[in-house]
């Protein structure tokens, strides 16, 4: 979270969030994949169903799904970030 810049209500949304949480509950976190997220959906969906209580989860999986391909586009970038300096630089009039 330290890396995390800029300011705004994302931001105070998320150090609100993480302040609320246990020392174990940020180390899960932190390794959490997103298989583990769409375990975890499917258990709460499994629990839902046998209590009669059964919500929408399958709504989420857009979410995620987006998430995850913008995750892609960034990494890319966090990837290429050496040869993206030359790129800008090359662009500058001479």
């Amino acid at each position: 979270m330290d890396g995390l810049r800029g300011s705004g209500s994302l931001r105070r949304a998320l150090v609100g969030f993480t302040n609320r949480l246990t020392q174990a509950e940020k180390e899960d976190f932190q390794l959490a994949t997103l298989e583990d997220v769409y375990d975890t959906i499917n258990e709460i969906q499994v629990k839902q169903a046998e209590e009669n209580r059964m919500r929408n989860l399958a709504r989420v999986r857009g979410f995620l799904e987006a998430m995850q391909e913008y995750g892609k586009v960034i990494e890319v970038f966090l990837n290429a970030s050496d040869v993206l300096a030359f790129v800008w630089v090359s662009l500058l009039p001479p």
